[in-house]
């Protein structure tokens, strides 16, 4: 018998409204805790701000992602692609394990700025 992984997608809303001064603002996030790990991060621009941006990822204990250009990690998935494809791979623990999702806005928003931080989460099948 085939041992399956069971997957969850939690997902993170993170906007800015027009004229937010340039900073780095910090978004905690609890991972799901039914999930034991997340396995990739992507991010679903809906807003882009006017401009670029930098996202990054840690915990108390450690830098997942430096803070990066958006363009590194924004998904833009192909037909037929894999869902798990379509993310940066990590090993991060879940199970109700916080987060932060740093974004570094080098100038005021010339408009609104809004994107979809992703966790694709795995745990072993339940009974």
């Amino acid at each position: 018998m085939e041992n399956r992984k069971e997957y969850f997608i939690q997902s993170e809303t993170i906007s800015f409204a027009t004229g937010i001064t340039a900073g780095t603002r910090r978004t905690e996030v609890v991972l799901n805790s039914a999930y034991e790990r997340c396995i990739g991060v992507a991010i679903f621009e809906t807003k882009d701000g006017g401009g670029p941006y930098r996202i990054g990822l840690d915990d108390k204990d450690k830098q997942y992602i430096s803070v990066v250009h958006k363009d590194m990690l924004i998904s833009s998935p192909a037909a037929g692609m894999k869902i798990e494809d379509r993310f940066l791979k990590q090993n991060i623990k879940a199970g109700g394990h916080k987060v932060q999702i740093s974004t570094a806005i080098p100038a005021n928003l010339a408009s609104d700025l809004e994107y979809d931080f992703v966790f694709l989460l795995e745990r072993e099948p339940q009974k």
